[in-house]
This record gives C-alpha cells, structure tokens and sequence, in this order.
C-alpha cells in the first residue's frame, strides 16, 4: 500500500522516497513549516530543501525506511 508522506515520522527517518518516474531522494527531515530536506541525486548527492506539498507531486507513495544498525568491533 502506499505511504502518504504525512505518515512518516521523522523519528523513522531517514526514509528513501522512490519518485514518479525513476528516481529516488532519501528524506532526511520534515520540519514543522513542511520543508523538506532531502539528499537528491540531482543535486550531485548534496542536501535540498523544498514544500511537502512540492515533494508529494513528485512522490510515487513508495518508501523504505532505513536504521543505521550498530556494530561493536
């Protein structure tokens, strides 16, 4: 099912956000204004900012979430 950007908590994230068409953006915070910001291969691998209301047109509704998992060497 898809996921409306409105449901993902910043707690989770960051979150990778497939896009209409064939990219992706990693979402990296959601501010209380709805700007995002989001590491975009567009932007050579660097940080963007724009609306939410921006980002859900380009949005598909799929995203996978990601946790950094700790290692002990």
């Amino acid at each position: 099912s898809k996921q409306p950007i409105d449901s993902i908590d910043n707690f989770l994230l960051p979150a990778i956000l497939f896009l209409n068409g064939d990219g992706a953006s990693v979402l990296q915070a959601i501010d209380g204004d709805g700007i995002c910001t989001l590491m975009s291969p567009e932007a050579g691998g660097g940080m963007v900012t724009l609306p939410k209301t921006e980002l859900e047109v380009r949005y598909s509704g799929i995203c996978a979430l990601v946790s950094p998992q700790l290692r002990f060497d």
